[in-house]
């Protein structure tokens, strides 16, 4: 349970806990930085063992 210092606390830091990044961007948008991207409109997926593999081939990635 949180406690008013410890809200305190955090308040005083969250700025510093932003990722500078828009990690979004990596699931949805067609370029990143300079490499253009093939984005698959699969919908909601479930990975039982939390493990995600892939592997670029020849501009092509694969996800297992």
């Amino acid at each position: 349970m949180q406690t008013k210092e410890w809200n305190e606390k955090y308040e005083a830091v969250k700025n510093k806990l932003k990722c500078k990044t828009a990690l979004v961007a990596y699931f949805t948008e067609n370029k990143i930085g300079k490499i253009a991207v093939d984005v698959l409109k699969i919908g909601e997926v479930s990975f039982p063992t939390g493990t995600i593999f892939s592997f670029l081939v020849k501009k092509t990635v694969c996800f297992t």
